[in-house]
């Protein structure tokens, strides 16, 4: 069964029969656009004790502003997103972009979740979804509409596959050209292109802002708060960290070979080159 219909049948299936708001999660994603007047929340052990319950602080900082609040960006401090950082919070007009090391939360209203299954249902793939989804969703009561005579509820007259599963938004979310996306992204610079992969240069897109990651980059003063930057190629005399605040960056395996990091800014869950912390006793090897 396609993803994107467990996903959204799942958030119809609890807020059945109200307005109420409710979330879906876009793994592997960001959100480019304009950001809310709301307040970044930094994970605190203490205060929020694990990821589900930092999950929950971020939903319920976004319910308070449902008026401006369309959803929130999940930064992670480490690669296999067990450890959350920040959460950043968006408004309801953005983008969905590629991130698979982060995860966006969107918030939906039931009527919200309806529209977007009209959507999805003539784009799907298979015969076999179509029929289950069609009859689920005729069967509740949605969708009648759909009925023909063709032995089956639904026709396929789809042109084309569903947008990626990993996307439920295709009503708001238009399509990118992730081909200069970090880590697979040319180090000519944007607007260039590359067949290979892992180049470490691309774009990154975290605290609110997008940075071009390559050789020879201006990044002065630059937010990399919490950055995934394994592998980045950051390397050259005339690549300009200077000021730029690190904190909480993962930098393993980061070329960073004559770069100006003067001033730079990190903390002990700043992962250097090495794979180690950086700080006195972290066995950090970043050259700042």
């Amino acid at each position: 069964m396609n993803k994107r219909l467990v996903v959204l049948l799942g958030v119809l299936a609890v807020s059945v029969g109200s307005a109420q708001a409710d979330w879906i999660k876009h793994e592997g994603h960001a959100a480019k656009g304009q950001g809310v007047n709301v307040a970044k929340v930094y994970f605190n052990q203490v205060k929020h004790s694990d990821l589900d319950g930092f999950v929950t602080a971020c939903k319920t900082k976004c319910d308070e502003n449902s008026d401006t609040c369309g959803g929130f960006i999940l930064n992670y401090a480490n690669t296999d997103k067990t450890r959350p950082a920040i959460c950043v919070f968006k408004g309801e007009d953005f983008t969905l972009v590629d991130m698979p090391t982060k995860d966006f939360y969107q918030v939906v209203t039931h009527d919200e979740v309806l529209a977007l299954l009209e959507q999805l249902v003539p784009n799907l793939n298979t015969q076999e979804d179509a029929k289950w989804l069609t009859e689920a969703l005729t069967g509740a009561g949605y969708l009648t509409w759909l009925e023909d005579n063709t032995g089956y509820r639904y026709e396929i007259t789809a042109i084309g596959p569903p947008t990626d599963a990993g996307s439920a938004l295709a009503s708001t979310a238009s399509s990118r050209d992730n081909a200069n996306e970090f880590p697979d992204g040319s180090c000519e610079g944007q607007g260039k292109t590359t067949p290979d992969y892992n180049t470490g240069c691309g774009w990154i897109y975290v605290n609110d802002e997008s940075y071009y990651i390559k050789p020879h980059a201006y990044l002065i003063d630059a937010d990399l708060r919490g950055a995934i930057l394994i592998h980045a190629n950051l390397a050259g005399r005339s690549t300009w960290l200077y000021s730029a605040d690190l904190s909480g960056a993962d930098l393993s395996g980061a070329y960073l070979i004559g770069a100006d990091l003067m001033s730079a800014k990190a903390d002990s869950s700043t992962t250097c080159p090495n794979g180690k912390p950086w700080g006195i006793g972290g066995g950090g090897n970043c050259p700042f």
